[in-house]
């Protein structure tokens, strides 16, 4: 059996090996990824009451209770290592009625019960700020975030 060598010395079993270790390893680090997701990410049905919920009683006081809507700045969840996924939201917080402020949000899901509002960036500090959501939110959250300023 001959055995051909890459210009680094290695041979293309020994290149094949890696690959194979590295592709196991990286399927390995998706499958825990996925588990991890599973473990913290509401179902569908619970979704919406749970997000709703933690949203309005973080922008709620003792004698301010608000309505907060909201829409996805991204298609899901984000996740870096083993930390919770997280959501990047427009919202709108309401009382009665009127529009009282309106921002982006970054909430981390936990455990499949509860949101942790992490950050909240409003219209009037991203606008003073720009350059400063791209220290809390991935860069196509923030072209969306952008998009969703000119266009108003």
């Amino acid at each position: 059996m001959s055995y051909f060598y890459s210009c680094y010395g290695q041979s293309q079993k020994d290149s094949l090996e890696q690959s194979q270790k590295d592709s196991l390893e990286q399927k390995m680090f998706q499958d825990v990824q996925r588990s991890y997701l599973e473990a913290n990410i509401p179902d569908e049905v619970q979704f919406d009451s749970l997000l709703k919920r933690d949203l309005e009683k973080y922008f709620s006081t003792k004698s301010k209770q608000v309505v907060v809507k909201w829409e996805l700045l991204g298609e899901g969840p984000t996740q870096s290592g083993v930390a919770y996924p997280k959501y990047y939201l427009w919202t709108k917080i309401y009382k009665d009625g009127k529009l009282l402020k309106e921002g982006a949000v970054r909430v981390a899901a936990i455990e499949k019960t509860k949101f942790d509002i992490t950050d909240f960036v409003s219209i009037k500090e991203i606008n003073n700020h720009q350059q400063d959501i791209y220290t809390i939110f991935p860069g196509a959250v923030c072209k969306k975030i952008n998009l969703l300023l000119q266009n108003r």
